[in-house]
């Protein structure tokens, strides 16, 4: 597994909380003839305090569904410590690009633990498909509002947005398929395409081939996981499923929590709808964490729901929700992995370039 160099995840922490703060920073500064003191005196702690009891609910519920893929696969990992890895990860997602460093950070302390590196892999790909499939799943939701329920259109911006949201969503369900069904089809179209002379100038023909041959044996080991999980452990399937749709229910609660915490009534539908589109959208954020685009994407969704002399405020404390509370407390159990178990996961600064893959949300 490649490294990941203590300078690299300086130089993201401090990017990545530095273009977050810029960015908010420029809402206020469009919203300054708008901005009211009052505003602060609306302000309801009691809803706050929910908003931060909600976001505390989603991280122990994604854990939840690690410790249930985990036992179910026969290798069980203690909660509490799978808390500590969970978090770690989340962490390293904040500050990498694409938030990619997450995922491998996540299987080498579950394998650090006693797990078979394939499992810990498979228990973490499965984790991630099914918070993944539930937003695809989420689609025809998403579609049938659009088309048919016009008085939820939140701006013309917006629309054009959900486009691009739809067919993203249309794409990955095409790709989830594709990847579970005919996996061989999609590495011979990735070998076809690295022999283009146009392709060959960027990337070798032979790492595709490793690239194709590591996504092969992936989804091979994804594929045989599941089906044993069906065979063994449906129970515990069933229940991971059930813990993804109560992570989704946390998640898609911060928002109106929040708005309500600032003395806004949310539309429920159109909260739901600006959410919905902006985590199909958040992964193609290239800065570490998202940050910059999640924050005035988040700006733009809400825009029209939420009073301009307000945005600041609601971005703002829903950022605090969805990044600075994991980035601090995940950061913290970083460095306690790092320091105890996990320490060769970093690199000694000299690996130029070295980065990892994979995804991780809040």
């Amino acid at each position: 597994m490649k490294t990941v160099s203590k300078v690299s995840l300086k130089r993201g922490l401090l990017i990545s909380i530095g273009i977050s703060v810029v960015s908010i920073l420029f809402i206020l500064a469009l919203s300054r003839n708008d901005f009211e003191i009052e505003s602060l005196q609306r302000i309801k702690p009691e809803y706050l305090l929910l908003g931060l009891s909600v976001t505390v609910a989603a991280w122990c519920t994604k854990v939840l569904r690690l410790y249930l893929l985990s036992r179910a696969l026969g290798n069980p990992i203690g909660y509490f410590r799978l808390f500590e890895i969970y978090m770690s990860a989340v962490f390293v997602s904040h500050v990498t690009p694409f938030t990619s460093g997450g995922l491998p950070l996540q299987v080498y302390l579950m394998h650090k633990e006693g797990q078979p590196i394939g499992r810990s892999s498979a228990v973490s790909i499965i984790d991630s498909a099914l918070t993944t499939a539930l937003l695809i799943l989420l689609g025809p939701a998403l579609l049938y509002i659009y088309i048919r329920k016009r008085e939820y259109s939140l701006s013309s911006q917006v629309d054009r947005l959900i486009d691009i949201a739809i067919a993203i969503m249309i794409a990955l369900a095409v790709l989830m398929v594709v990847l579970i069904v005919k996996s061989e089809l999609l590495v011979g179209l990735l070998r076809r395409v690295s022999r283009l002379r146009v392709v060959k100038r960027f990337v070798s023909p032979e790492k595709v081939d490793s690239i194709a041959a590591r996504l092969t044996c992936e989804i091979e080991q994804f594929k045989q996981d599941t089906a044993e999980m069906l065979r063994n452990a449906r129970l515990a399937f069933f229940l991971a499923i059930v813990c993804t749709l109560l992570y989704w229910g946390f998640y898609l609660a911060i928002a109106p929590v929040t708005l309500l915490g600032l003395g806004i009534r949310p539309p429920i539908a159109r909260t739901l709808l600006a959410q919905i589109v902006f985590n199909i959208i958040q992964p193609f954020i290239p800065t570490p964490g998202g940050s910059g685009g999640s924050e005035i994407g988040f700006a733009l969704l809400f825009q029209p729901v939420v009073p301009k002399a307000r945005l600041p405020l609601f971005v703002s404390t829903w950022r605090f929700f969805t990044y600075y509370t994991s980035l601090v407390i995940g950061g913290v159990m970083f460095y306690k992995a790092i320091g105890t178990r996990g320490k060769s996961f970093l690199g000694n600064g000299q690996q130029n370039g070295a980065q990892t893959e994979g995804e991780h949300g809040v």
